[in-house]
């Protein structure tokens, strides 16, 4: 201050004002507060009859599907293909055959549908297909947990797919290998580790 020659007191004073804030932020750190907008309970989820629903194929081979009347069908014919349908057949398959769609036989991918009908649980353990590359590179500890708490039906895919895989040359770990058999408590690959 000894430096500044000004009479002013209004200078000076703001001068000292900034240099008192600067010495307190390089004293401490002040962080933003961050706010986080209230999530909305029971928020209802609005999904139109006529809104087209991508389901994919999580059964290794043909998936078929024909409604009550059979107007409306379907055939996924590989593990890993999509097709879209509408809402309302979405729900009529549904109420026809829940297991197809609580055990994963197909996979709805439309986040509003899952949390509409609580499937998010359910869709932690399950595998998609664009992911099942990735799934067999995961440390042989994930490998064994994520099998145990998959269901039945998502354990046979995952076995059907090693297996296929182990067939063409492309899962050739026999940790791996070892660790899927231990997980479903059978042998499946035809070798002597």
């Amino acid at each position: 201050m000894a430096n500044v020659k000004k009479t002013n007191n209004v200078s000076t004073t703001k001068i000292i004002e900034k240099k008192v804030v600067a010495e307190v932020k390089s004293e401490t750190q002040v962080e933003p507060i961050k706010q986080t907008p209230p999530k909305a309970q029971n928020q209802k989820i609005e999904i139109e009859d006529r809104d087209m629903i991508r389901v994919i194929n999580n059964k290794v081979g043909c998936l078929n599907y024909s409604n009550r009347l059979g107007s409306v069908r379907f055939e996924i014919q590989e593990y890993g293909l999509d097709t879209y349908i509408y809402f309302m057949e979405l729900r009529e398959l549904r109420s026809l055959y829940p297991n197809m769609v609580n055990d994963g036989w197909v996979i709805i991918d439309n986040e509003d549908v899952v949390k509409l009908w609580g499937l998010d649980k359910k869709y932690e353990n399950i595998v998609k297909p664009e992911d099942v590359n990735e799934f067999f590179t995961l440390d042989t500890s994930e490998i064994r947990e994520k099998i145990k708490k998959m269901n039945p039906i998502c354990q046979g895919t995952i076995v059907e797919v090693a297996y296929q895989k182990y067939m063409d040359g492309t899962l050739d770990s026999n940790k791996v290998q070892r660790t899927i058999e231990d997980a479903i408590g059978r042998k499946i690959f035809n070798t002597d580790y």
